[in-house]
């Protein structure tokens, strides 16, 4: 896939609002604002609705990165992996400019033994040819080549992923490990376990930063109105501004009585971010009925 595109403007320097930019926070992942020279102090986070507010630290964090501002969520925060949340905020850009850019984009994949093995390789880039009146600290010129290999086997599942991204803005070299496994025993006890790393080498800064995961969900069926659940989920990170260790555990037995549900469970939330303490528990019993 090829693409070009040509774009001439001219104005000057103003202060432009954007309003409910969207981004999906995954975690692993290099997420910068669409905008660079952002006003920090304006930037405003919201779920998709627009009604819950997140608050800076808690759940969130904001990192310079050059002329632009990385947005990472704090995890046991109000907001979830891969969630989608808007963005409002100021930024100062000088908008006469004249440009011509080029991109392309490839991917490809071979399977062997029957999906057994999957190597798949994706490339990408954009380049300006013609640049007028716009610094090479404000366009993004990049080249990402991205190399991996999956294994299906069984009731597992494991690959390994390797991105190389070349950029004048935020240009990074990561590597990403993963494994998971699902099955259903005796029809009765149900499964999942996942487990992941991924390390990144910020070029510019010359910084490290590692994600160590791990999740568990277990569920033995009593019988098909009465089942037990338990829910483990943990991260490690380490990083400039980055520390952070975090656990969650949730445990939870329902059943139903002709028309009535009845829950009880147990919580407990556990995070350490640079030295902030949290240890969260939590009883509680649900009761309602079926109409």
């Amino acid at each position: 896939e090829y693409n070009w595109r040509s774009e001439d403007k001219s104005s000057a320097v103003s202060m432009q609002f954007v309003l409910d930019e969207e981004k999906s926070l995954q975690d692993g992942n290099l997420i910068l604002l669409n905008n660079p020279n952002v006003n920090i102090s304006s930037i405003i986070v919201t779920d998709e609705t627009s009604t819950i507010i997140y608050q800076e630290v808690l759940d969130y964090l904001l990192i310079p990165r050059g002329e632009f501002i990385e947005i990472i969520r704090v995890p046991g925060g109000q907001i979830l992996n891969g969630q989608t949340i808007q963005i409002d905020y100021e930024f100062d850009f000088r908008s006469d400019y004249k440009f011509t850019a080029s991109g392309n984009r490839i991917s490809t994949s071979v399977n062997f033994l029957h999906n057994l093995f999957d190597i798949y390789f994706r490339y990408n880039d954009l380049g300006f040819d013609t640049v007028e009146g716009v610094g090479f600290n404000i366009l993004k010129y990049f080249n990402q080549k991205i190399y991996g290999i999956r294994l299906q086997y069984s009731i597992f599942t494991a690959g390994f992923e390797y991105d190389d991204y070349s950029s004048n803005i935020t240009p990074y070299k990561s590597e990403r490990y993963h494994i998971d496994a699902n099955e259903s025993f005796f029809q009765r006890l149900l499964v999942y376990l996942s487990a992941g790393y991924r390390k990144f080498k910020l070029l510019d800064e010359n910084e490290i930063q590692n994600y160590k995961d791990a999740s568990a969900r277990i569920t033995y069926l009593f019988n098909p109105l009465s089942r037990i659940t338990v829910v483990a989920n943990g991260r490690m990170q380490d990083g400039r501004g980055l520390d952070l260790d975090w656990s969650s555990i949730r445990t939870e037995y329902s059943t139903q009585f002709k028309e009535i549900m009845l829950v009880l469970g147990y919580e407990n939330v556990y995070r350490n971010f640079a030295g902030d303490r949290i240890n969260y528990n939590n009883f509680y019993v649900r009761v309602g009925r079926n109409f």
